[in-house]
């Protein structure tokens, strides 16, 4: 077997501070480590398949029956990991079994202290009750006070997949300084499952020879155990720096893999599992105070950013464009990204703030980025130093995040950050002649500390959720400018209706009035000296109705032009008189004096006055116009009191209304078939239509070739005055 000399952890050898044994659920031996295999006379070949209680009796014979028990109560209770301590061969040792799907695991490793002093303990208890959660310096030096090593130190693992260290606790060699930065090939995904897989991982020295581990041909996590070997790469980079013992132990926030606390000793530090495990339940307890303070942090900063929030959407709605809002804001949109410097490009106009490349570069810089990404926010730290090539010039920043507002690319918000130089280890693999197993067979490592220019610090969550959040208030600012325009010319269309309607009203109901008023004062002219006085009176009495429907109508055109979105102030108007004056105004203007007219009762109306002589005068003038031509022309006109609506219905036995167009009577200029040969304009029903809408009133109009019934219903508001119903 060879070990295996890739990043990678070998599968085939263990650390040798132990020894590990590996069953299946039949309690057969299916993997067995050189340091188990030495306490019994099988060899390499033979040790496959045996029971597990002929292997602890050959081994352990003093303790067989104990570990046996300790096997089985996993297995049966299906409990998590069990440790126990037990003494064999003249020294104590610690017994872990655990379970992990078809395969059982026992290890073991001696135990180098009887009990956790109370002093420890006591200690170990104040520094729980203490807080340092945002203090990694201080958690370094309470982690040291049990470990008592060279160093401790945490790193912080990013998301671009490089590693800082950000806290120490006793300066170190210069190759794990404060603000020492590890490229992403330094810590592979591949092999960050090593470390946070385990509450920590312990290596006492990493000069000694690793055991081999023979395991049958079958599924087997080398992670789950604490004798898995380290790393390949990483223990050679330890010791190339005279690493001898480390201990690493993961930090894990809001479920992701945030860093590592770790430990380094320039000579072989055996610790005792108890004190591993208060060190991880340290670690574990700071973690999760860390990350209750973030999310304190982040809440706050939820907080600001909702505020911030509002007041661009306050300068979004005050301004006509976003535009202005954005030139307006320049210094919010710097602060909230810690940018050195903001842009914002306005097809080919250009606003700063801050340190900005010049104005030639940013319209190169405009031009690239629209033939370089389509997406709407882009974000590089690397900018210059992956692009630089394309720019006749050196660029002035090193990171860039960008926030395209269109499809066409005449909008852009551009952030800028300036360099910040740091010196970066790199892994590099080289050949290597010797094909050792101490050599790592074809290719060894080879570690150097490059100082990296053109690189600015990332852009992170924090930034990236602040441009989100500008984006979302831009949309809504752009929604709700589209509804706001949208209401302008609905208004607008209103409005036009409204003068539309009014121009008609001039042209066509004051037509009636009018034609009164002339044939009276044609009739007076040419009769006047006949006429006797009682006829002579009522004449005049009708030309000055005449003149006031005239005036009425006018009124209310102005009131209508002067409270477009008012609706008519409703009194409670008797008709019994002023329909039958309606009905004697229209006989004159259609000279039907032969035409028959009965009268049901005639209820109040809640309305306008001008507005019901404009309906009444449209309905009842058409029902005498269209009825006029038959031999015997009748109207009949009524109403009715309902529970919450006057109901008017007026008949005749006019020409009728075709079937295919009945539906289409309340359209402008719409002239049925069969009354093209009488004169009319088509607007007098649409515009008692909308005077009934004005109203909160409803018409309906039914039609055969027999006659028309036109009903109309009006809302009652309150009850009407007692003497009103009276005289019906």
């Amino acid at each position: 077997m060879k070990k295996n000399e890739s990043a990678c952890v070998s599968p085939l050898f263990l650390q040798e501070f132990g020894g590990l044994i590996l069953l299946d659920l039949q309690y057969h031996i299916v993997g067995i480590s050189a340091q188990a295999l030495h306490l019994t006379a099988y060899n390499t070949t033979t040790f496959i398949g045996i029971s597990m209680q002929t292997f602890f009796h050959e081994a352990f014979p003093s303790i067989d029956g104990k570990l046996t028990k300790l096997v089985k109560s996993v297995v049966l209770r299906d409990l998590p990991l069990q440790v126990i301590s037990l003494r064999y061969g003249g020294r104590n040792y610690y017994f872990k079994c655990h379970r992990q799907g078809e395969m059982i695991y026992l290890e073991w490793e001696p135990q180098l202290k009887k009990y956790v002093s109370a002093s420890k303990l006591n200690e170990l208890g104040f520094l729980l009750e203490r807080s340092y959660p945002n203090n990694w310096n201080m958690i370094c030096k309470a982690v040291n006070s049990f470990l008592k090593y060279d160093r401790v130190f945490t790193i912080r693992i990013f998301e671009t997949g490089q590693a800082r260290v950000i806290a120490e606790d006793k300066p170190g060699a210069p190759a794990f300084s404060m603000h020492k930065e590890f490229a992403e090939t330094f810590l592979p995904p591949d092999l960050l499952s090593y470390y946070n897989r385990a509450a920590y991982r312990y290596i006492p020295n990493l000069r000694k020879r690793e055991q081999e581990l023979y395991i049958h041909d079958t599924d087997f996590d080398m992670h789950t155990t604490q004798l898995a070997a380290m790393p390949f790469l990483h223990e050679q980079h330890l010791l190339s720096h005279g690493i001898v013992s480390v201990i690493f132990f993961p930090i894990i926030i809001n479920g992701e893999f945030w860093g590592m606390i770790i430990g380094h000793n320039t000579q072989e530090k055996p610790l005792d599992l108890q004190n591993r495990k208060l060190c991880a339940f340290f670690v574990q307890n700071a973690s999760s105070k860390y990350e209750s303070s973030l999310g304190q942090r982040i809440l706050a900063e939820n907080t600001h950013l909702k505020q911030v929030e509002d007041i661009l959407k306050e300068r979004l709605y005050q301004n006509k464009t976003v535009n202005c809002a954005m030139i307006q804001s320049l210094d919010i949109l710097r602060e909230m990204t810690t940018a050195d410097g903001v842009a914002i490009y306005n097809e080919g106009e250009l606003y700063l703030h801050g340190h900005t490349p010049n104005r030639q570069t940013l319209h190169a810089l405009v031009n690239y980025l629209g033939r370089h990404t389509r997406k709407a926010i882009f974000k590089d730290h690397n900018f210059r130093l992956n692009h630089r090539q394309h720019f006749k010039s050196k660029l002035p920043f090193a990171g860039i995040l960008s926030y395209r507002l269109d499809e066409e690319g005449s909008y852009y918000i551009l952030w800028f950050r300036e360099e910040k130089q740091i010196q970066l280890t790199q892994v590099y693999p080289r050949p290597n002649k010797k094909q050792n197993r101490d050599a790592g067979a074809s290719t060894t490592l080879h570690f150097s500390e490059e100082n990296i220019h053109d690189t600015a610090v990332p852009w992170d969550d924090k930034d990236l959720n602040f441009v989100y959040t500008l984006r979302e208030a831009i949309n809504t600012s752009i929604i709700q400018k589209v509804k706001e325009k949208e209401r302008i010319t609905e208004e607008l269309e209103t409005a036009n209706n409204e003068l539309e309607m009014l121009t008609f009203t001039l042209s066509h109901d004051l037509k009636n009035p009018l034609s009164v008023l002339h044939s009276g004062l044609y009739y007076l002219t040419d009769k006047a000296h006949t006429l006797q006085a009682e006829k002579l009176h009522q004449w005049h009495k009708n030309l000055l109705n005449s003149i006031d429907n005239i005036s009425d109508i006018v009124n209310n055109i102005v009131f209508l032009s002067q409270n477009k979105i008012k609706t008519f102030t409703k009194d409670p108007i008797p008709m019994n008189y002023y329909i039958r004056r309606i009905v004697q105004e229209s006989i004159i203007l259609h000279q039907a004096q032969h035409c028959q007219i009965k009268y049901g009762k005639l209820y109040p109306i809640w309305g306008e006055k001008s507005a019901l002589y404009q309906i009444f005068m449209n309905i009842i003038s058409n029902a005498l116009k269209y009825s006029s031509s038959k031999a015997n022309p009748q109207i009949f006109i009524t109403s009715a009191l309902k529970e919450d609506h006057i109901h008017y219905y007026i008949t005749d036995n006019g020409i009728g209304i075709p079937d295919r167009q009945i539906n289409a009577v309340f359209d402008m200029f719409n002239r049925a078939d069969n009354a093209l040969n009488h004169q009319g304009s088509g607007i007098g029903l649409t515009l008692v239509k909308r005077i009934m809408d004005r109203l909160g009133a409803t018409i309906k109009i039914n039609s055969d070739p027999s006659g028309t019934r036109v009903d109309l219903f009006f809302p009652l508001v309150t009850s009407f005055p007692v003497n009103m119903m009276q005289h019906l």
